[in-house]
């Protein structure tokens, strides 16, 4: 049966057997079984004659049949009047869903964003970055959005790095991934993130620092934008403000200021825009974001505390400038006495070198 948390260790599985499948030449895991009993499609969900895909004894015997088929019909009626029709697809038709009532993604969108293949070389693009530091068992994360043009058409691509402490799992990795539900030696083998290696389990501010200058340097990238929590005091703030040129954007965890990256991100996902890597961080941070709202909005928040959500808060972040990207919107404050308003030391030093003439 599908469960209603996509972050079960069910679903893990079966997306690897179907990996595995696709890859029958190398003939891995032979020694597995695996069969699944869904339906192909939502649509189904108005086709009855389909559900013995995901209801096999429908076919045992026409009492069987005719008793299962009453029982299945008055709860899709049900659930139709009432609101909750993606409880039966995912209970009865075993389909793999976000149902809860106040997710913030749908799972076919979260999947369709992953991508096996970079869909462009990051080297010397413009990104935005955004910063959410750890606090207490939480990972820091940092989000990086490379907008592009595929076809004319905008697209984004997302990356992300985090550091995970251990200071809260009695320094024990393995209690660390089960209290979080990730496989975080693998996403460091793999290069998503780093696992505290010191006495005492905790996150170093100057590691963090130190690996997004090495990256940023090695990827020679045009940082657009820091942006950050503005109450989230960490000294990778004074150090951006003061040993880089990059702009920086602190941004107030309120819905008010909250509540626009936060739709119009969840847009870009619906609509097919956003791609990543096949990072299991990303992922389940992803499934695990909630919408909270008022009358103000919505932002993201998630809905127990091991739950984590941090690269979507970076990535919130990050959003809040990124979204203009494309819309030909400033939001520097333009000094109209300054010529060189707006613009990084480098641009500036490759004015007088290449376009200034005496």
């Amino acid at each position: 049966t599908a469960y209603p948390d996509s972050n079960s260790q069910f679903y893990k599985d079966q997306q690897m057997m179907e990996e595995v499948m696709e890859r029958d030449y190398d003939r891995s895991l032979d020694d597995n079984l695996c069969m699944v009993w869904e339906q192909d499609s939502l649509d189904e969900t108005n086709q009855p004659e389909t559900w013995v895909k995901s209801n096999p004894i429908l076919d045992l015997s026409p009492e069987k049949h005719d008793q299962l088929m009453k029982s299945l019909l008055s709860e899709r009626d049900t659930k139709m009047a009432n609101g909750s029709l993606p409880e039966f697809q995912n209970k009865s038709l075993n389909m793999w869903l976000q149902v809860k009532q106040n997710k913030y993604l749908d799972l076919d969108d979260i999947n369709r964003a992953a991508v096996d293949d970079a869909p462009i070389d990051i080297d010397g693009r413009e990104c935005y970055v955004g910063f959410d530091k750890s606090n207490f068992s939480d990972d820091t994360s940092i989000a990086f959005v490379f907008p592009y043009l595929d076809n004319d058409k905008p697209r984004y691509y997302v990356k992300q790095h985090s550091w995970v402490p251990l200071a809260r799992a009695q320094n024990n990795v393995v209690l660390k991934e089960k209290q979080d539900g990730i496989n975080y030696r693998d996403a460091e083998k793999r290069g998503f993130c780093d696992i505290a290696k010191n006495d005492y389990g905790y996150i170093d501010d100057g590691a963090v620092f130190d690996w997004l200058m090495a990256y940023v340097e090695a990827h020679k990238l045009k940082v657009k934008y820091f942006c950050y929590d503005k109450w989230g005091l960490s000294k990778m703030i004074g150090w951006i403000e003061q040993k880089t040129d990059w702009n920086t954007m602190p941004v107030k965890n309120v819905i008010q200021n909250l509540n626009e990256p936060t739709a119009d991100l969840r847009k870009q996902f619906d609509t097919g825009t956003i791609r990543y890597d096949h990072d299991p961080i990303i992922a389940y941070s992803l499934k695990n974001a909630v919408l909270y709202g008022n009358n103000n909005g919505v932002k993201i928040d998630k809905e127990k505390a091991t739950t984590k959500i941090d690269f979507v808060d970076a990535l919130i972040d990050a959003w809040y400038t990124a979204m203009f990207h494309f819309d030909d919107i400033s939001l520097e404050k333009f000094d109209a006495k300054n010529p060189f308003s707006g613009m990084s030391n480098d641009d500036i030093n490759d004015y007088f070198t290449n376009d200034f003439s005496f």
